[in-house]
């Protein structure tokens, strides 16, 4: 099993990879088309963030793998990492640059057990919360009010290389 850094660089490989596509421009627009053109730009991450969780199925995967936006269009279904992944993707196509987004890893213990995306708010001060993957929690809360985890750690985009 690779490292938790070498699996985030892979994550941010692939959705800086998808974001360049066509496919991501047009899902990027689906995502956000009930945001009235007028609202916040951080109006548009949170409406990002619901349209993933209602598109994609979630479903634990073992063995654990990452999916992108390709193989989410063959088949919606994926845990936290591939919603994540999507999710950054469709943000870079947004405005919110690599340096804008980041990974939030909760861990349990001494095991990583949950990823999730931060962007920096345009509109908002500071870094908004994004989890795609649960229905207990709205875009824009985190993950850690539900006090699962006993550390968290955050590694920026532009940084994964």
């Amino acid at each position: 099993m690779p490292s938790l850094r070498a699996k985030l660089r892979l994550m941010a490989r692939m959705a800086r990879r998808d974001a360049q596509r066509k496919r991501s421009g047009l899902l990027a627009r689906r995502a956000v088309s009930n945001v009235d053109r007028r609202a916040p730009v951080d109006a548009n991450a949170l409406a990002a963030a619901s349209w993933v969780r209602e598109w994609v199925r979630y479903a634990h995967e073992l063995p654990e793998t990452v999916a992108n936006l390709g193989a989410l269009i063959q088949a919606p279904v994926g845990d936290c990492d591939d919603m994540v992944t999507a999710l950054a993707s469709l943000l870079w196509r947004l405005g919110y640059d690599w340096p804008a987004q980041r990974f939030a890893i909760g861990y349990r213990g001494a095991y990583p057990r949950h990823v999730w995306l931060e962007v920096r708010g345009q509109e908002h001060p500071g870094w908004i919360p994004l989890d795609p993957s649960t229905w207990r929690l709205e875009p824009g809360e985190s993950p850690e009010r539900l006090g699962l985890f006993n550390r968290v750690e955050r590694y920026n985009l532009a940084e994964l290389r």
